[in-house]
């Protein structure tokens, strides 16, 4: 292993992430063609500490010199759809599905930005697809739910929520999607009901907010107010 790998692992194990940081950067300038597998780590990890901008950047540098590696390309099209550049992470994810078709990932997060974008249809596309492949992956239900809603689908978006839900009931962001889409097209009542199962099957506090958040919303402030105190107990 090359001894200033060494050392920039050295100090992010040791907890040392501004050294091991100013250590990768360090060599990766110095020698830029220093191996795909490195580009990839450390992108990722910059990736997992919400440090979008340098993730994109180290992702584009290394993608520039291994074209064929699908992850890197994969890991730029993530960090740019948090930086809110859907256009941009499109074309980064397209660029890595032309090197590697069958890439799941970059099917999925090619998928998730045209949601993003409210495309409903080519997104339904993309997760019909990845559903045939894997009918039980409840992300993969939530995300197709959630394309039907953006293409006014409405039955079909409730169905697939649901799907996830019952696939994985503590998907929470399925039943909140779920309880969203039910205020919007039935009654306030019947996603106060559906929060209520999810509530019973899984307590998240999130399920509890949301829940006084349908009461507010449907003019019961005393029964939301109520209700909160009880979940501060």
């Amino acid at each position: 292993m090359n001894d200033r790998i060494a050392a920039a692992e050295a100090a992010f194990k040791a907890g040392h992430f501004e050294e091991g940081i100013t250590l990768t950067e360090a060599l990766l300038t110095d020698e830029p063609k220093s191996g795909n597998q490195i580009y990839r780590n450390f992108a990722s990890m910059l990736f997992r500490r919400g440090r979008y901008e340098e993730s994109a950047r180290w992702a584009k540098t290394g993608a520039d010199l291994y074209p064929r590696d699908g992850e890197l390309w994969n890991i730029l099209g993530v960090s740019l759809r948090r930086l809110d550049r859907p256009q941009d992470a499109l074309k980064a994810l397209n660029t890595g599905l032309k090197a590697q078709p069958k890439n799941e990932a970059l099917w999925q997060n090619k998928g998730n930005v045209l949601n993003d974008l409210k495309d409903g249809a080519a997104a339904i596309a993309i997760f019909n697809r990845l559903v045939r492949a894997a009918p039980t992956n409840p992300e993969f239900q939530r995300s197709l739910g959630r394309a039907h809603w953006n293409a006014g689908e409405l039955d079909k978006a409730e169905m697939r929520y649901r799907l996830a839900a019952r696939l994985r009931p503590d998907l929470i962001d399925a039943w909140l999607d779920l309880s969203a889409l039910q205020s919007d097209s039935k009654s306030p009542e019947t996603a106060i009901a559906t929060l209520d199962e999810a509530i019973a099957q899984n307590p998240a506090p999130r399920l509890k907010e949301a829940k006084a958040m349908a009461l507010r919303r449907s003019n019961k402030l005393r029964q939301a107010e109520a209700y909160l105190l009880t979940v501060l107990e």
